[in-house]
């Protein structure tokens, strides 16, 4: 399975994207970051982030608003 893959996005601008299971429902959602430097920073992303799921360091994915968010805080 894929886990993950880098994307260009535009000038010095790549998408990272991840895909992390859901507690909740067991399935598979991606998860989007964006990195702003050349292809290596991107897959330097990708490296770190796939580390840091596999080690149980990245959370899974939220639907909160930012306003939710903002509000807890």
């Amino acid at each position: 399975m894929n886990r993950g893959h880098i994307r260009k996005r535009g000038p010095n601008s790549w998408a990272v994207i991840i895909r992390v299971k859901d507690p909740e429902t067991g399935k598979s959602k991606p998860r989007w970051h964006t990195v702003k430097g050349d292809e290596e920073a991107a897959k330097s992303k990708l490296s770190e982030l796939l580390y840091k799921v596999d080690h149980g360091l990245l959370g899974p994915p939220t639907s909160e608003t930012v306003e939710t968010y903002l509000r807890r805080w």
